[in-house]
């Protein structure tokens, strides 16, 4: 920002703006759960606006656009491999051995 009046000319410091990619601050968990049971499953994230995407077996769940899903009374319906979305996945197996996050009903 430059300022001046008849008496002279002053720069200001300057300013930097920083936008940051989402990062997941914490993951889902696997659950293990009886028939008709409430399975609920919750992600953490920070950045600027992160936004949410649930996947089941690698299609989006309808209505999974928020930080938690929550799949009431599950049946065999449910049973699946259930993931946030994006390239993230990649990153997150290779740095967790793997593991995907899912649900088992017993």
């Amino acid at each position: 920002m430059v300022v001046s009046n008849v008496a002279g000319v002053v720069t200001s410091a300057v300013a930097l703006v920083t936008v940051i990619d989402p990062v997941i601050t914490a993951q889902p968990v696997s659950r293990t759960n009886h028939a008709g049971s409430a399975a609920v499953f919750s992600v953490q994230a920070q950045g600027t606006a992160p936004e949410y995407q649930w996947y089941k077996n690698g299609g989006p769940v309808s209505g999974g656009t928020r930080a938690e899903l929550v799949l009431a009374g599950v049946t065999d319906v449910d049973e699946g491999e259930y993931r946030r979305g994006g390239e993230q996945r990649l990153r997150e197996r290779e740095q967790h051995g793997g593991h995907p996050d899912g649900l088992d009903r017993r």
